[in-house]
């Protein structure tokens, strides 16, 4: 090293740097060289998933999602529905011979907040084998953000009629209240009488 200029030492200091760091990102991605064949799923909505999101059969990452495509609920006339998003999905051809045609594709993720991704229940191994470039029905994540987003909707709505009816309210519970009261002292009056109707309805 002491024959070559600073300049060279630098340089070679910098591919250094960027093959260590080429190769982080080769293992931490999940990049690998495995034969793959193409299918493709449709949702109505498929919540946070996003090319590069794994795609896992009993756990295990078999794929990856290629792409999304917004559809935007046209009608398809090779399946008759009107989906609004396709994604495009890479599965690892030495995993072909296992996924049939009644395959189930949903979109889950590891805990409340984790990753999501594309996960595939192999289907029954009497149905024929999942053709590449098949175009499948996926399930919809649920909808977390909506639920919240309603809920919170309702309690506001609840907030306002109580504010805005608050005597209507006040009024209704005196009544309430007094009509409960009354109902304490009939039946207490009439103790006798009642277990003697209770008996003989029994009889």
């Amino acid at each position: 090293m002491k024959g070559f200029s600073l300049e060279v030492k630098v340089g070679l200091l910098i591919l250094v740097a960027l093959l260590i760091m080429g190769g982080f990102l080769f293992v931490l991605g999940g990049v690998n060289f495995e034969r793959a064949y193409t299918v493709y799923v449709d949702f109505n909505n498929p919540g946070g998933v996003k090319p590069g999101a794994p795609v896992r059969v009993a756990g295990v990452r078999v794929g990856s999602v290629e792409s999304a495509s917004y559809l935007g609920g046209k009608l398809d006339p090779k399946t008759g529905r009107r989906p609004m998003v396709r994604i495009q999905l890479n599965i690892e051809e030495k995993i072909r011979e296992t996924l049939h045609e009644d395959a189930l594709f949903y979109v889950t993720s590891q805990g409340v907040l984790g990753e999501p991704f594309v996960a595939i229940d192999p289907g029954s191994p009497d149905k024929p084998v999942l053709k590449e470039g098949s175009i499948n029905y996926g399930i919809d994540p649920p909808r977390l953000d909506l639920a919240l987003a309603l809920g919170y909707e309702l309690l506001e709505t609840m907030v306002k009629a109580v504010r805005n009816n608050r005597d209507e309210l006040e009024w209704l519970l005196h009544d309430t209240s007094g009509l409960l009261k009354g109902l304490n002292n009939v039946i207490g009056q009439n103790e006798d009488r009642f277990n003697r109707i209770i008996a003989n309805v029994e009889t």
